[in-house]
């Protein structure tokens, strides 16, 4: 189930993007249960640099997901090259990686 996704993060800057879970047969995927955790390191072997939060149904949207990178979190982080995967846990802990790939983190200009 997992798909592969870069993201360009700039530094310090707020960031959202939105996923759209479905099932085999095209319907909604029910994330009401489920629990998500998404890590971000230079390299798989490294300590976690931070998390991103992830937000279930905003806007009480079935199947829809938030990733949300504070600015806080990345304002004193080195720009460059990260990985990054996102992890569903259902309530039965069964574990599925959903998406995963690399997470550009760009410098920006204008700060604070």
């Amino acid at each position: 189930m997992s798909t592969r996704a870069n993201l360009y993060v700039d530094q310090g800057v707020d960031f959202i993007t939105s996923l759209n879970l479905f099932t085999s047969a095209g319907d909604e995927f029910d994330i009401t249960t489920q629990q998500f955790s998404c890590d971000v390191r230079k390299v798989y072997s490294s300590s976690v640099v931070f998390s991103a939060d992830i937000v279930v149904e905003p806007g009480g949207v079935p199947g829809l997901l938030e990733l949300q990178v504070s600015g806080d979190a990345t304002a004193n982080t080195e720009p460059g090259k990260y990985q990054y995967d996102l992890i569903m846990t259902s309530s039965g802990g069964k574990r599925e990686k959903i998406l995963e790939g690399l997470m550009f983190l760009l410098p920006t200009i204008t700060r604070g």
